[in-house]
């Protein structure tokens, strides 16, 4: 399934005739808000620390993020599109917290961060409607790429409350296929350059070793257009 997309991507891009002001390319900047829950698949204990029982606290929660974006694009007529392109959405490490935890000395208190990381490749049909000579409006649908990083580092803090030393690292990560939607607006400002303001959804689910994770991300952006 992965080859399959990958290998359209290529083709979309390649195979398309050139004719003259049928292809745009552009880039976007905005916002990406992820409601991110991630569960213990096993309930088990930490399997890197052998005879020690370390339960699972894992942690992310509401995250508000920037994303950077670029795009290529050819339109087939007046109200249809395909567009190809690439997502970043900034890593996150989260506040430092307090952590549920069961170590060898059982006085010993934890905290944790949290990192996530994740970057998309999509490609996706567009469906344009002129609102006026400028103004159009735009649904689109199509499937992205995405990798998925999700990091924990646990410290152990000793009795003086100051002192941190590293315990552990843990890192997983995930990358699969999933839809993509959206809806937008376009405004022309000039016979080749267009301003885009678009809002997508998309929802994914991570499995790593013993966790599900399930990220729903919504993602506003303000973009600039070329046609050539």
């Amino acid at each position: 399934m992965k080859r399959s997309v990958i290998l359209f991507f290529v083709l979309s891009v390649i195979y398309l005739p050139v004719w003259a002001g049928n292809y745009y390319a552009g880039f976007s900047s905005g916002s990406a808000a992820q409601q991110i829950s991630l569960v213990v698949v096993d309930n088990a204990t930490d399997p890197q620390i052998p005879n020690v029982l370390v339960p699972k606290d894992y942690q992310a929660g509401e995250l508000d993020v920037t994303t950077g974006s670029f795009f290529l694009g050819y339109r087939m007529g007046s109200d249809m599109a395909l567009e190809v392109g690439v997502i970043r959405i900034a890593d996150l490490t989260g506040k430092m917290r307090a952590i549920n935890s069961v170590d060898i000395d059982p006085a010993t208190n934890h905290v944790a961060e949290e990192t996530v990381a994740m970057s998309l490749n999509y490609v996706s049909w567009l469906g344009v409607w002129p609102l006026t000579e400028n103004l159009a409006f735009q649904i689109r649908a199509g499937l992205a790429n995405w990798s998925f990083d999700y990091a924990q580092t646990i410290y152990a803090m000793d009795s003086s409350t100051q002192a941190l030393s590293l315990t552990r690292v843990e890192a997983y990560s995930d990358n699969n296929i999933s839809g993509i939607y959206g809806a937008g607006f376009s405004y022309a400002v000039g016979d080749w350059i267009e301003m885009s303001l678009k809002y997508e959804v998309l929802d994914i689910e991570p499995v790593f070793v013993n966790i599900r994770a399930e990220d729903s991300i919504q993602l506003m952006s303000l973009g600039l257009v070329m046609h050539f």
